[in-house]
Parts: C-alpha cells; structure tokens; sequence
C-alpha cells in the first residue's frame, strides 16, 4: 500500500502556516521533514479573502530558525479579494535542507484575508536522509 492509499500511516502532515486571517507580512511554522522523501507536496487553502493581494511562497533553512531561502518553484499563485474565495491550490517541491515554512507577503489589505498553508511527504521507508546527515 504506497501513501496515497494510506495517508494517515504513510505521509508526514505539518502546518506551514496556520489558518488565520492576515493583513500583513507572516511567516509560518518551522515544519522538519527529516522523515520524509524530499519530494513534497503543499497545499494552500483560502476562506474569505476581502481585500488586498496575498502571495504565499515556501522557504526553507538547515536549522529551522536562521538562513530562510527561497525554495525554487515552491509559490502559489498570487490572489486578491474576489478571485480567492474558498480556493484550494497545490503544489509540488523538491527540498534541498531538513525544515520549510511558508511566507506570505501582503499588500493594501485592511480586513485581509483568511489562508493556511498544509504541507505533505511521503514517509521515508529506509534509513537517515543521506542529503540531511
């Protein structure tokens, strides 16, 4: 059974960024993914979103605090007030470093909008991350 059939048992499920409402910069949650194949998956899910625009990428760090980059095709597409009404978009990434969040950047936002970040990877069926060791 691979872990598309058995997500509770054969994926890891971090939140990235949690589900609130935002009219500013954020970043989310340190996820590690240590026990995960370095092939992901991220899930974006939006509420309301009454105005502004919000761009959600991925970023990701060696330790989990410092040093966050940008992790390479890892964005979502931008939304705006209207156009991001209970949306679910997903993505798929490669990491090259143990920990990820999710950022958002907003701008001209007053009530903002309502968004989180999930992300998803196969568990590991071998040993130690040789990338991470």
């Amino acid at each position: 059974m691979n872990f598309q059939q058995d997500l509770k048992n054969g994926s890891l499920i971090g939140m990235a960024m949690s589900l609130v409402a935002r009219t500013t910069n954020a970043a989310g949650s340190s996820v590690d993914l240590q026990g995960g194949e370095l092939q992901h998956s991220a899930v974006l899910v939006a509420g309301a979103v009454t105005d502004g625009t919000h761009t959600v990428k991925l970023q990701e760090s060696t330790d989990g605090t410092n040093n966050w980059a940008d992790i390479e095709g890892a964005s979502f597409s931008g939304f705006t007030s209207g156009a991001a009404q209970r949306v679910v978009q997903t993505i798929n990434f490669k990491r090259g470093t143990r920990f990820v969040r999710a950022t958002a950047t907003v701008a001209s936002a007053t009530s903002g909008g309502v968004y989180g970040v999930l992300l998803i990877a196969q568990k590991k069926t071998t040993g130690g991350d040789p990338q991470l060791t």
